[in-house]
């Protein structure tokens, strides 16, 4: 009778042990679901994309050239400003400077 017992722990023991080892898998691979959802939900920008938002906060053309690493020319072709256009806005901005400090 006390083999019968002991063999009858002994399941019950493994049976335990069995369970655990099942839940603890199954937490892990929801953990990894969660994970891996997350990292779903990110997108990369292009580098033109990202110019045009720096752009839009107001950085400057060879700030987001330096962010980017790339050159201001690449940038200001991201922008869509040609060197007519980046001529213009410069002088605008520099008679607005000396305008507004006479």
């Amino acid at each position: 009778m006390a083999a019968i017992n002991g063999i009858s722990s002994a399941t019950e023991t493994y049976q335990t042990s069995q369970q655990s080892t099942s839940k603890s898998t199954t937490a892990t691979a929801a953990a990894t679901q969660t994970s891996s959802a997350d990292t779903d939900d990110t997108v990369k920008l292009s580098a033109k994309a990202q110019a045009k938002l720096l752009h839009t906060q107001g950085q400057s053309v060879q700030s987001i050239a330096s962010s980017l690493g790339v050159t201001v020319k690449d940038v200001d072709g991201y922008l869509g400003i040609s060197t007519q256009q980046a001529l213009q806005q410069a002088l605008a901005a520099a008679q607005q400077s000396t305008s507004a400090k006479a």
